[in-house]
């Protein structure tokens, strides 16, 4: 009626009665004693009719609706108690989203300078066919400060029970990010679905900011996190960039697939290049299984990929980075003078290139060589390859170091043929000589950014 108590259809099959501004009261009556479950596509219509009374009564700024389900059977096994539990949690998930989220949304903190950020999700995360409630609120001020939990409520003796089961501190660029819950996926096919659950922790700006992502699983008294935490707190990190949930490899298990970007404008970290961080299940944990670089620009950058594939056991892919560290005259040189260029400090002069930085990766790659080849039982072409090393780096010359290197390695694997012994004895002389085997590879010339070698990075075959 137009008084606003009363509004509905001939014969009252579809009534909304409105108390005055607090509640709404639905009610579906049908003339056969049909439930909400219905038959055939019915209870589909039904839902999607309930839908539309919600959403008008949230318009008219009713903060409450009562529904009539209709008969619910007492027997769980009888044929039509799933499809109304199914219909049931549709018409509770359509209402949670939208309403509960749309009122934590404009919570604000009493100084009114804060903004907030709100999620609802349900589903069954315990695998007791009861759906939980997930909650995701935080608060922030763009660029500067941000504190939030991750809430989850479960049935339990007849109420909901909870709280958070995660806590996180940082920044939020805008309150258009993407964080917060980031998908509820089976990702390891246990049959319980994990949380996967994402924020920013630190933000330079919108250019350059770390986001942390962690995974949860129920473990049948709490929440697991299925991505080891390290000392600082922190799970899987992306750097200036996002993740998503997906197959990569096409195993039936879904890996959380990280995209860093390039801090352009931060010289010292290096010659950056975009990269993708695959996390993987191990069958225990997610483990970072793999990482994959855009194209190299620097010749630096041909000589680490070539490691990370001889890590990964993709010793062909290994030999085509190598080879090209060593031959392919497109590879740029780097510079320590490229870490501090005029331009973005000001004052420090760019010293001239670095000439023997090409000598010290030739011979590098050329050892790295001849590990791939005693790895394949090459040994012929192995020794070929110490052969060419000898000759062209004598005695003094720029990355004889590696020479010396390949040569420990060398005369012990052609002494009794264990490449565990033989790497052994290439470890010892890189911890021995870590000031001009390690440092020029890493981080001490090439950037804060980079990576700092181990001296078992060196040799990394054998037992």
């Amino acid at each position: 009626s137009h008084g606003g108590r009363l509004l509905g259809s001939s014969g009252c099959q579809r009534c909304l009665v409105i108390r005055q501004g607090s509640s709404v009261h639905l009610s579906t009556v049908h003339p056969y004693g049909v439930n909400l479950a219905g038959a055939g596509h019915f209870g589909e219509r039904v839902c999607v009719e309930h839908d539309e009374i919600a959403d008008f009564a949230r318009l008219l700024g009713v903060d409450v609706v009562a529904l009539h389900l209709g008969f619910v059977p007492h027997d769980a096994n009888n044929p039509e108690y799933s499809p109304l539990v199914a219909v049931t949690q549709q018409v509770c998930d359509h209402c949670g989203a939208s309403g509960l989220a749309g009122a934590l949304r404009p919570l604000t903190l009493l100084d009114g300078t804060w903004q907030a950020r709100a999620q609802v999700e349900t589903t069954d995360l315990t695998g007791n066919s009861v759906p939980e409630v997930l909650v995701e609120l935080t608060f922030f001020e763009p660029l500067q400060f941000s504190e939030g939990a991750l809430f989850v409520y479960r049935c339990a003796g007849g109420e909901f029970a909870g709280g958070a089961v995660l806590t996180t501190a940082g920044q939020v660029l805008s309150a258009d990010d993407p964080d917060g819950i980031r998908a509820v996926r089976d990702m390891n096919k246990d049959g319980r679905p994990e949380i996967v659950h994402s924020y920013i922790s630190i933000a330079g700006s919108h250019a350059f900011f770390s986001r942390q992502f962690r995974i949860l699983e129920w473990n049948g008294q709490g929440f697991d996190d299925l991505i080891p935490i390290d000392v600082n707190g922190f799970a899987a990190q992306v750097e200036s960039g996002d993740g998503a949930v997906r197959d990569q490899d096409g195993d039936g298990t879904l890996e959380l697939i990280l995209s860093n970007a390039v801090a352009e404008a931060y010289p010292d970290l290096g010659p950056q290049r975009a990269r993708t961080d695959i996390w993987q299940w191990d069958g225990e944990a997610f483990v970072l299984a793999r990482w994959e670089y855009t194209r190299p620009v620097f010749r630096i950058h041909a000589i680490w990929d070539g490691d990370d594939a001889t890590r990964f056991g993709d010793y062909e892919q290994a030999l085509a980075f190598y080879q090209d560290a060593v031959f392919n005259e497109q590879l740029a040189g780097w510079s320590l003078g490229r870490l501090w260029p005029d331009s973005a400090y000001g004052s420090a002069p760019t010293p001239m290139p670095d000439r023997g930085e090409r000598h010290r990766l030739d011979a590098y790659g050329r050892y790295r060589i001849l590990l791939l080849h005693v790895a394949q039982g090459n040994q012929a072409e192995a020794q070929v390859v110490y052969d060419a090393l000898l000759g062209l780096f004598p005695e003094a010359a720029v990355g004889r170091q590696f020479v010396d290197l390949a040569t420990s390695f060398w005369t012990e694997y052609s002494a009794g043929g264990d490449l565990t012994l033989a790497c052994g004895k290439a470890i010892d002389f890189a911890e021995s000589h870590d000031s001009t085997v390690l440092s020029p590879l890493g981080k001490d010339f090439y950037g804060l950014g980079q990576r700092e070698y181990q001296p078992e990075d060196i040799c990394p075959l054998g037992g």
